[in-house]
């Protein structure tokens, strides 16, 4: 009769082993998801400070656009009276009219701006007209 058997000298040292790597990438996953939570919560207040800007461009462009209309409207009844040129006119409508067209893409641009705010803070924005 023959005995045959097996002692696992080693053993200990691969279940020590797999405890180390277990325990690393609980710290790495850990790591990676602080990582994710600054990358969010700067990528928020980028999105809040463009917002910002945007509303603060908006209100100046406003008075800007109020402005250059007012000035188009001054050079017609300056122009019925003769004293400027029509080239004077053509030049104040003009100015006033890409004045309106900065205003327009600004709010535009305010709004995108809201919208990524709303979904980067996890805020469903709401739409005009839908019921919910």
């Amino acid at each position: 009769m023959t005995v045959t058997g097996t002692l696992p000298i080693f053993a200990g040292g691969a279940v020590n082993s797999a405890v180390r790597l277990a325990a690393s990438q609980t710290r790495s996953g850990e790591l990676s998801l602080t990582l994710a939570r600054r990358s969010a919560d700067q990528q928020i207040r980028q999105f809040f400070d463009n917002f910002t800007a945007d509303a603060a461009q908006v209100a100046s462009l406003n008075r800007a656009t109020q402005s250059a209309f007012e000035n188009y409207q001054a050079q017609s009844r300056d122009y019925r009276l003769g004293l400027v040129t029509n080239l004077d006119v053509l030049q104040a409508i003009t100015s006033a009219e890409e004045t309106q067209r900065s205003l327009d893409r600004t709010r535009f641009q305010t709004k995108l701006d809201f919208v990524k705010l709303q979904i980067a803070t996890a805020k469903r924005p709401q739409q005009e007209g839908v019921s919910q």
